[in-house]
């Protein structure tokens, strides 16, 4: 409420008051519990008029990283076969997703970027893939460009780097690093995919030795492959 003192601002008095003696104001409490607060009041349950269906499907997300995760995956680490199986993974849900394969091959080798690196001390190197879907752009305007979703599904196996001394040769499931990251990733693909092709390309990377320095990620940079 606002009060002038005269037929313009600035305004005198500025607050809030009762409307107690409103006649508008009807207190139905009984007389010996006027004062207290009114009980809120509580409405059956209404059924929506409808309901829109989720945009992500959390439930697979969560099936994905717990496959990812599992103890079988044996954390993932490089050289590991559990990690060679989740390349496997990504490369065969990108192709259900429908994103393209960057080489012609057969079966899902079509989806993997091999490359290789030798650690820091290490006496040979060590060979690891990234997997990558493409979905193609629509607009010719863009036929040059391309927008890269990416996530590493790597991670420290039994011995990776920055394993604390105390917990070499125990699993490191890696559901947060990265397993969600992926299954994101994953749901992205399905998603898009079936909202059409977009005015530029999209290119679909899930990363590997990205616990080792952001190899896998430093090789496709270095390597870019026609999409």
């Amino acid at each position: 409420s606002l009060v002038s003192p005269g037929p313009a601002p600035p305004h005198g008095v500025k607050g809030e008051w009762s409307a107690a003696d409103s006649p508008l104001h009807v207190d139905l409490r009984p007389s010996e519990r006027r004062g207290e607060a009114l009980p809120a009041p509580k409405y059956p349950p209404r059924t929506p008029l409808a309901r829109l269906p989720a945009v992500f499907d959390g439930a697979a997300m969560g099936a994905q990283v717990q496959w990812l995760a599992d103890p079988a995956r044996e954390g993932r680490g490089l050289g590991s076969e559990g990690l060679e199986a989740s390349a496997q993974y990504v490369a065969a849900a990108f192709r259900a997703a429908g994103l393209k394969p960057v080489a012609a091959a057969a079966d899902l080798d079509g989806y993997f970027q091999d490359f290789s690196f030798t650690p820091a001390g290490a006496q040979k190197p060590i060979s690891a893939r990234n997997v990558i879907g493409v979905l193609p752009g629509a607009n010719p305007a863009f036929a040059n460009e391309a927008v890269v979703v990416s996530a590493h599904y790597d991670h420290l196996g039994r011995n990776g780097p920055g394993v604390r001394v105390g917990e070499i040769g125990q699993i490191h499931p890696g559901a947060d690093d990265n397993a969600s990251g992926v299954a994101v990733l994953l749901e992205l693909a399905r998603t898009l995919v079936a909202g059409g092709a977009p005015p530029r390309t999209l290119v679909f990377v899930a990363f590997s030795a990205e616990e080792s320095g952001l190899q896998g990620s430093k090789y496709f940079v270095a390597h870019p492959l026609p999409v």
